[in-house]
């Protein structure tokens, strides 16, 4: 397989039909070889993204759903520590549809709940797409 960035649009296509019918470790294998150039170790996970994944498969702790979703870790922190510890939350929507920028500062950062990877921090509203 190669990086991520090498990754073709076809690649990517094949990649979420066959998800939904893999297994746990058949889509954690396939995953981390996507990322990583080089065949993955699950048995005896060296590399981080080895561990990370090897965690995912094997420790199925059910308040690990709870701290995966951002909005409901600001609760907990509140609750635990105090709401001085907690990233000023401007508002929350649905859809993107909702979105009503005009409201927004100048500066921000957009988060999604459910993912990693897709942040968006603006810099310039102004200049924002």
């Amino acid at each position: 397989m190669v990086n991520s960035d090498k990754f073709s649009f076809f690649q990517r296509i094949i990649f979420k039909i066959v998800t939904p019918f893999l297994s746990d470790e058949e889509f954690c294998h396939i995953s981390l070889i996507r990322w990583d150039v080089k065949k993955p170790n699950l048995k005896n996970p060296k590399t981080f993204n080895e561990k990370i994944r090897w965690l995912s498969l094997n420790d199925r702790n059910p308040k690990y759903h709870h701290l995966a979703d951002k909005l409901r870790v600001k609760e907990i922190i509140k609750k635990k520590i105090g709401k001085d510890y907690v990233v000023k939350l401007i508002d929350h929507w649905n859809s993107p549809n909702d979105i009503n920028f005009s409201k927004l500062p100048n500066k921000f950062a957009l988060k999604t709940n459910n993912g990693c990877g897709t942040n968006i921090l603006v810099k310039d509203k102004s200049k924002l797409n």
